[in-house]
């Protein structure tokens, strides 16, 4: 979890800062060489992410409140702060006198001038002196020292000595040690309150044994503190195997989703009370940036509004499913972030410890009714399913020589902790109110809610542990508990052999924990399993933690990506100054610390490496902090810089740490962008396309770098191959512009140097070396030749823009080069409609370490437009065009880089199909031409459009002949008759059938001149039709039939013509008749 100074939600000098400062009372470096102190330095300091400050001060009453007049403070003023850039926050140091308390506040500009001004009261440091002023207080704890003097005669003699402030009397000095508890008696001058006492350290505890001293007076205990008889080695808290690590960093919920069934749910999520009931699991492979409906109907605020909100489902099965591609990767050490039981996607609000969370295992609701029968009695407990599948996956991960490591959060719980659970119900009364650093509890007389608390950097979603009255460790109930759950998971089966369990810890957030609980604790942990690895979290100097807190290493911000972040990424310094900065920072650590240090460029708390690269940016830069943020992929040439950045993490001192996805090719900004799902190479990820805040951005392809993955691998091979880039010597023999040469040597002639090319532009780089006994093992860019002259008094080398090449006595160091698939070169044409199989003679294939002996293996990987069984690819129905195949090939050892192969499918014409005749059954009079249209008829085609593309055919027949497309039937056709009409699309047809009645040529075969006297329009009619009689003699009847001589209408006409609607007549042939006075003239008539 981050809790750097530079991410506080308001402004404070918050709780860490407060330990910090008790810990300078205590052991302030200024006092060390002292029997007593009188004034020690106390450093303040100030952040508000949400305003921006000209100035800031901290008057108070140890600088005569500023000093200031009428309220103002003026620039330059003693009490003003100093900005510090590189966390972000102001700070200043004073000095102040033990046992005193002072009153202070502090007062800022908003404007350069200083007429803008305001004071406030320390919002998180309480108590304050109430109204009026409201002034914050800060009290000076009592010092105790115990540093190990020798005395007259050389023997080291254990000296005890201090100023005591108090008002009780000290009466006694109680000293626990590994074999004894003893009393002593002391010197004790109540005149100006000093005491001291000595003795040989051989009487009391032997070099290098641990010691507790307790103080006590009328009232009981006063302060405790923790050491050791003499200066602990701290070699004894670093487990031999953890210089060998490689290590890889697991953010459970987006690493791989295994098994779908366990998916969080809504009512899984932190508030499900107000989230929308449409809320989903989203789609892994989707557009990051691509808000969903739920998300869209919270707000309009990609950050503000969803995204916290967002489950993916990754899963313990999904981790098991891929150790193997981690064991390939040359992965020996995983820590996982937060697995256990929690509502939020990050599970640093932990509900309960002893318990992985539900949803990362087979059986949620199961587990979570076990979870809530349980508190904090370890014999309580039972294994849940997610439980039992994390140590099938410790097991299965030892079975690959994988270390696994969890994250320890002891400073907080989340919420729903059932301890916090009990406190939130039954406030003052509850058994678990000393758990928490409670300010104040309800009262229930009163219509507010008075229940306060502190929490981590303001967040109330993670109410903080209390300390124990000392404050020098955590509460004794608190403490019990995180120690039974240290052992639950380092040996499950509690059979005394730790092999089954986890094989060390993370610890978030330990700076803000009291060293006594560290030291306790990790003492503990090795009395369980001598061989932990405990590291902890601290984006500030952790020296000094590791040390006092008996710890192993520290996640390595400080001493390793900062210097780097400024050198390679950002190149605000040279290589003689990166070179300074680097040692300076690293040579503050314990010498055995250095070499296990977790070596990151990139965490869950940082922006993503690669887009530190693209935004030349610091850690914490994200879109919604800077509006100039560019969200784009990396370029080839900043992925080369990422990879020189990457050589340096595996020749340097210390381990190599790389954040799930690194080597996959993943890119983003600080959290949320930082945590994106996992982009594995068996998944087709949609291009990135959106933009947190609708900008413009190009098109990504966010899929599996399947080439950036064959070069982590290769550097992880060579850290393993060569011994003493894991336990050698490390140096920096030359330095110069933006190139530099790492060595790294043993002291019996086996050394590996490194060259670096940290510039724009092809180096040349010469550096001293007295024999020519170094070979080219390896290089950052295969594709680019490189240059290695010795000169007789050392080595000439030419590198490319951003490259970076390693020379190794020991030549034998061999890696495999992933074959390559040419994807220019173009396969056969496929056909529509017809599976295409891809074969490996049709591909144009390189591979420069590949032989006849190689077998070769294609892989077909989900994309667009297609499926695939093998190595057989099917497009959709009716596809052709240019079809693009993901694909990778395999000579057995490494995998080519993911390659489009392009196939064209080309057309392939389908008959026309379901053709159907739309009119009513034909009845046709002999001998007289019925002229058909495409119209009369409808066809259904895939290829083409009916009846645009079509012609009908009409082929002559038994008792009928064609002209064009008219058919006419002679008299011995009458009656029933069959007629076949083809609708052709130019290549193939579809053939319709049709029933035609066949009438006598008698029925409309009448006198010419009344024929002539008829005139009827339009015909073929649709709409309306219109009749005209032009004879002399009257009209008197009017009728319409039906193809079948059925009456449709019958009426006398007033006129001799009319016209009449039709739309409501169905499709067919109709008769009209005219009857009259000497008139019977029949006229046939279509409807369309």
């Amino acid at each position: 979890m981050n809790k750097t100074r530079g991410n506080l939600p308001s402004s404070a000098i918050s709780k860490f800062m407060k330990r910090s400062a008790l810990l300078s009372f205590l052991f302030s470096i200024s006092c060390i060489s002292n029997l007593y102190c009188q004034t020690i330095p106390v450093t303040f300091r100030f952040l508000d992410p949400d305003r921006t400050y000209a100035r800031v001060f901290v008057p108070g009453e140890f600088n005569n409140w500023g000093p200031n007049s009428d309220g103002a403070i003026a620039a330059g003023a003693i009490s003003e702060m100093t900005y510090n850039t590189q966390f972000g926050y102001w700070e200043k140091e004073v000095q102040l006198e033990v046992g005193q308390r002072y009153e202070y506040k502090f007062h800022y500009h908003l404007n350069e001038e200083g007429t803008q001004w305001e004071w406030i009261s320390d919002p998180r440091h309480e108590p304050n002196t109430g109204a009026p002023n409201f002034n914050s207080l800060v009290s000076v704890t009592n010092p105790m020292w115990f540093p190990l003097e020798l005395g007259p005669d050389d023997q080291a003699e254990f000296v005890i000595s201090g100023t005591y402030h108090g008002d009780s009397e000290l009466s006694v000095i109680s000293l626990d040690t590994d074999s004894q508890t003893r009393n002593l008696y002391f010197y004790y001058n109540p005149a100006n309150q000093d005491f001291n006492y000595s003795m040989p350290v051989e009487d009391i505890c032997t070099n290098g044994e641990r010691y507790t001293f307790h103080t006590y007076s009328e009232t009981g205990s006063i302060l405790s503190l923790r050491g050791f008889c003499g200066e602990p080695d701290p070699g004894q808290f670093v487990p031999d195997w953890a210089y060998d690590a490689i290590w890889y960093q697991i953010f459970p919920e987006r690493f791989r989703n295994g098994d779908p069934t366990n998916d969080p749910t809504r009512e899984t999520l932190e508030d499900p009370s107000i989230r929308r009931t449409s809320w989903e699991v989203s789609p892994w492979t989707g557009d990051w940036y691509e808000r969903a409906p739920w998300e869209q109907s919270q707000g309009g605020n990609f950050y503000a509004n969803g995204v916290f909100d967002r489950r993916y489902g990754g899963d313990l099965q999904g981790v098991l499913d891929q150790l193997d591609y981690l064991a390939d990767l040359g992965i020996n050490a995983i820590y996982f972030n937060p697995i256990w039981y929690g509502r939020s996607l990050h599970k640093y609000d932990v509900a309960a410890h002893h318990h992985v969370d539900p949803n990362f295992g087979p059986d949620p609701a199961g587990d979570l009714a076990i979870i809530q029968e349980e508190e904090e009695d370890p014999s309580t407990w039972a294994w849940t399913k997610a439980d039992s599948l994390f140590l099938q996956l410790l097991a299965e991960a030892h079975s690959r020589d994988i270390r696994v490591i969890v994250d320890g959060v002891f400073n907080h719980s989340g919420r729903s902790f059932f301890a916090f659970e009990d406190v939130l119900e039954n406030q003052a009364d509850s058994r678990f109110a000393q758990w928490y650093d409670i300010v104040a509890f309800d009262d229930p007389n009163t219509a507010t809610n008075e229940f306060a608390y502190n929490s981590f950097f303001g967040f109330e979603s993670l109410p903080e542990f209390a300390n124990d009255a000392s404050g020098t460790t955590l509460v004794a109930p608190v403490r019990e508990y995180l120690f039974a759950i240290s052992e639950r998971w380092m040996d499950p089966d509690g059979d005394g052999d730790p092999s089954d369990g986890v094989d060390g810890w993370r610890l978030d957030a330990a700076a803000l924990v009291p060293d006594g609980f560290w030291q306790d604790w990790n003492l503990h942990v090795r009395s369980i399993n001598p061989e932990v690895y405990t590291v902890l979290e601290e984006f500030a100097d952790a020296s000094d933690y590791i040390r006092d807190g008996y710890f192993s290493a520290a996640m390595n911000y400080q001493a390793f990506l900062f210097p780097l972040q400024a050198f390679f990424i950002n190149q605000e310094t040279d290589a003689p100054g990166f070179t300074s900065r680097i040692f300076e920072i690293k040579n503050r650590i314990d010498e055995p610390n250095r070499g296990v240090m977790q070596n990151l460029m990139e965490s869950h708390d940082t922006e993503r490496l690669a887009s530190m690269l693209v935004n030349n940016s610091g850690i914490t830069n994200n879109p919604w902090g800077n509006e100039n943020y560019d969200v784009r992929k990396p370029t080839h040439t900043e992925q080369n810089r990422q990879e020189l950045v990457a050589l340096f993490q595996t020749v340097w001192e210390g381990a190599p740490m790389y954040f799930y996805g690194t080597e996959s090719g993943m890119w983003g900004a600080n959290d949320p962008d930082d945590r994106q799902p996992m982009n594995w190479s068996d998944l087709y990820f949609e291009p990135q396309t959106s933009h947190p805040f609708g900008k413009s951005r190009p098109s990504d392809d966010k899929n599996f770098e399947s080439d950036l993955y064959a070069f982590y691998k290769q550097l992880n091979g060579l850290r393993n191959h060569y011994t003493v880039l894991r336990r050698g010597e490390v140096s920096i023999p030359s330095a110069a512009g933006q190139g530099l040469v790492v060595a790294r040597t043993d002291g019996t002639g086996n050394a590996v140097y490194t060259v670096f090319n940290n510039s724009a532009e092809e180096l040349t780089y010469s550096f001293l070396y007295p024999q020519d006994d170094l070979s080219l093992v390896y290089t950052t860019n295969h594709e680019v030749l490189y240059d290695l002259n010795y000169t007789g008094s050392g080595y000439s080398c030419t590198l490319p823009a951003y490259g970076g090449m390693v020379l190794a006595t020991d030549d034998t160091f061999t890696y495999n080069v992933p074959p390559t698939i040419n994807p220019d070169h173009s396969l056969a044409n496929g056909l529509e409609d017809v599976p295409y199989e891809i074969t490996l003679d049709q591909l144009d294939i390189s591979d420069v370490d590949g032989d006849e002996n190689t077998i070769y293996t294609l892989t077909l990987l989900e994309g667009v437009n297609y499926t695939f069984e093998g190595t057989k690819v099917t497009p959709p129905a009716e596809f052709s065009g240019e079809l693009a195949v993901r694909a990778f090939l395999s000579d057995g050892e490494d995998v080519s880089r993911i390659e489009k192969l392009s196939i064209l499918f080309e057309p392939v014409n389908d008959p026309p199909t379901n053709g159907q005749y739309l009119g009513e059954p034909l009845a046709l009079e002999s001998e007289i031409a019925y002229t058909f249209s495409l119209d009369d008829f409808s066809a259904t085609d895939v290829d083409n459009v009916y009846p645009d593309d079509f012609t009908l055919v009409i082929p002559e027949g038994e008792g009928y002949t064609v002209s064009n497309q008219s058919v006419s039937y002679g008299p011995e056709a009458e009656g029933e008759n069959q007629l076949t009409v083809y609708l052709s699309d130019g290549e193939d047809s579809t053939a319709v059938t049709l029933s035609v009645t066949v009438l006598p040529a008698a029925v409309t075969h009448l006198p010419s001149v009344q024929q002539q006297l008829l005139r009827v329009y339009p015909n073929p009619a649709e709409g309306e039709i219109t009749w005209e009689w032009a004879g002399s003699r009257r009209v008197e009847k009017v009728t319409w039939l039906n193809v079948h001589g059925a009456e449709v209408m019958a009426y006398h006409p007033a006129h001799a013509g009319d016209t009449r609607s039709v739309v409501d007549w169905p499709r067919g042939w109709y008769f009209l008749r005219l009857e009259g006075d000497g008139i019977s003239v029949t006229r046939r008539v279509w409807i369309r």
